[in-house]
């Protein structure tokens, strides 16, 4: 019980970082809109390794189709977006007292802002949960 006290406590946090917009929130949902690139890391304040999951729902935000290709330090996925979002876990090892990075590229049509920015695809309801594996 301890352990898992102690884990809970010391919970991976998410860093958004460059590309990524401010938070929004609707209700009981999150999101984040990015631009054509973005980076997002995962930091582990543990000081031995732990296997995390980023569960999250993911979207174009232009008017068609795209393809996000999501890079971290286990390898490369493309994942088909639409206006429809999808459901993605990305499984991940992170180091003692350290992070992972996911860099993220998008290809495909860009929607605006009301503002003008740019909105490539969109990050829903993102969470890291401790892996039972």
């Amino acid at each position: 019980m301890e352990d898992r006290k102690r884990r809970l406590l010391a919970a991976p946090t998410l860093v958004w970082s460059v590309g990524f917009g401010p938070p929004e929130v609707m209700g009981e949902h999150s999101s984040r809109w990015a631009t054509r690139t973005a980076r997002l890391e995962i930091v582990n304040p543990l000081l031995e390794p732990r296997r995390v999951e980023l569960r999250m729902r993911l979207q174009a935000g232009g008017g068609s189709e795209g393809e996000l290709r999501l890079t971290s330090e286990a390898g490369s996925e493309s994942i088909p977006l639409s206006q429809t979002s999808r459901r993605h876990v990305v499984a991940l090892d992170l180091p003692p007292s350290g992070r992972s990075t996911l860099l993220w590229e998008y290809a495909g049509e860009l929607g605006r802002s009301p503002d003008g920015r740019e909105r490539a695809f969109q990050v829903i309801d993102a969470r890291i949960h401790e892996s039972t594996e």
